[in-house]
This record gives structure tokens, sequence and C-alpha cells, in this order.
């Protein structure tokens, strides 16, 4: 039994489960479930990476805005940008873990009968 797309809940299942069947040909080839895992995480950051830096540009450009709306608090906070940063990072490695501790124990002779 495959993973089925429609059974979970985050765009980064429905990726694994798109690539299940690569996932099943990688381990019957001989790869370790912990390089299926480091894979499905490295695609994950990458997507981080972009996201972090596109919302820190957009917060200086909106801090600017809000600034009169702070009391007694800079827009610029290095400490906020940083807690956001480990709070982004944190949710996307708890989002990636089920999906990519499934794909590494999918079997690949179950993978290629699902096909």
């Amino acid at each position: 039994m495959g993973l089925q797309p429609w059974n979970h809940l985050s765009t980064t299942a429905y990726g694994v489960a798109q690539r299940s069947r690569e996932f099943g040909i990688r381990i019957a080839l001989g790869a370790r479930r912990g390089d299926v895992l480091a894979d499905v995480f490295r695609r994950v950051g990458s997507h981080l990476v972009a996201g972090v830096a596109v919302g820190a540009a957009g917060a200086l450009a909106v801090g600017r805005v809000i600034q009169g709306l702070l009391y007694d608090v800079s827009a610029h906070h290095p400490g906020f940008y940083a807690v956001a940063a480990v709070a982004l990072v944190a949710a996307a490695c708890v989002a990636a873990l089920g999906p990519g501790m499934r794909a590494a124990r999918e079997s690949p002779l179950t993978v290629m009968r699902a096909e």
C-alpha cells in the first residue's frame, strides 16, 4: 500500500507521496533509509531558505510602515527576526519528519506492486 496523497494534510506529505515510487526504487537499489529522509529534509530546507529570505525582506519593508504603531520597540529588532526564523525552521522540521519517516519505511515491493 503506497503513500496516498489524499490521506495527508500537508503539501510536504503530498510531494513525498508523489515521489513514493522514486523512493521505493532508490531503497531497492541500496539507498539507506537515512538517505531518503535526508532527501526529504533537503527539499524542505531549500524551500525554507527561500521563504525565510522573502519573509525577512517583506518584514523589513512593512516594518517601516508600522513603526509608528509600536510602543517603545523598534520594528527592526534583530531578536524578533531571529525568533521568527527559529520558529519557522522548527515548524518545517516537524512538517517534514512524518512524511520523511513514512517514505523511509516504504517497502520497495509494495511500491512496485502499486503501479
